[in-house]
């Protein structure tokens, strides 16, 4: 699965999430100025920092 985002300004907290049912997946969101994904164990990995107006792609395999 791929997706794509542009955020219009820095915005603590946007959750996007991959379910089954209400299993989840997988978890990206937002932490301050930078995509993090949330893992299973509830510790935030930073994937990478993110800015206002620049389109962002996600892929899940």
């Amino acid at each position: 699965m791929e997706y794509r985002f542009k955020p219009l300004a820095i915005i603590d907290g946007l959750k996007w999430q991959l379910l089954s049912n209400d299993v989840v997946g997988v978890s990206v969101a937002t932490s301050g100025s930078s995509i993090i994904l949330e893992t299973s164990g509830g510790t935030p990995l930073t994937l990478q920092s993110y800015a206002a107006n620049v389109e962002y792609g996600i892929k899940v395999w």
